[in-house]
């Protein structure tokens, strides 16, 4: 597997195996980018990782289901937290900035058979729903009838590009308030869109 250099501080690029099994089990919902000819399809799909391979499924109603099919090449990232640092967090002088974690990854899509799809299902449901262990079991029924409509894949792992910003080139001091605004303004940034965005919209009964 190789890793990709991009243009940020080599410090933001300093991480390990562990921390990009970490951010896709914590942040499992991708957007998988595709292109043919002057097409270019992204569809947000939520992804196990195992043995250097990501595993999902897609509708066989997607546009990108044909891309898969015809072109095994794809990109996939994972959105972790964000959130703008001021320079008043900190007693020295600093510049305003951003902090984020993001992970890129390249890869071959390849098509799995309805057997391998539906283990993966229930993998994917255990990942997700921890309330309990026999939640695939009481839908299986429902899930054998909807497999016909998906399709399930894997993406064999090529190259890991992580950015992850937080700081790093700061002191532990720095790091650490910087690591506690990242965490509150992320929940604030959900809740204010909620609020604003989202509930004012919702259907009335």
């Amino acid at each position: 597997m190789q890793k990709k250099i991009n243009h940020l501080n080599t410090k933001f690029q300093q991480v390990t195996s562990k921390q990009v099994e970490a951010m896709i089990n914590y942040f499992p919902l991708a957007e998988i980018i595709t292109a043919r000819k002057d097409t270019i399809l992204v569809s947000e799909i939520p992804l196990l990782y195992s043995k250097n391979e990501l595993i999902g499924h897609i509708a066989n109603s997607n546009p990108q289901l044909e891309h898969f099919k015809l072109n095994s090449k794809l990109k996939v990232i994972f959105c972790g937290p964000q959130a703008y640092i001021s320079p008043q967090l900190f007693q020295s002088e600093e510049l305003p900035t951003f902090n984020f974690a993001r992970l890129h990854i390249e890869g071959d899509v390849s098509l799995k058979p309805v057997e391998s799809t539906l283990e993966d299902i229930k993998r994917l449901y255990q990942h997700l729903d921890t309330s309990t262990s026999d939640l695939f079991q009481a839908q299986r029924g429902k899930i054998n009838e909807l497999s016909q409509y998906i399709t399930g894949f894997s993406i064999k792992i090529s190259s890991i590009d992580f950015r992850f910003k937080l700081s790093q080139d700061k002191s532990k001091h720095h790091q650490l308030i910087a690591l506690k605004e990242l965490e509150e303004a992320s929940k604030m940034a959900i809740h204010n869109y909620l609020e604003q965005s989202l509930k004012p919209n919702l259907l009335v009964d």
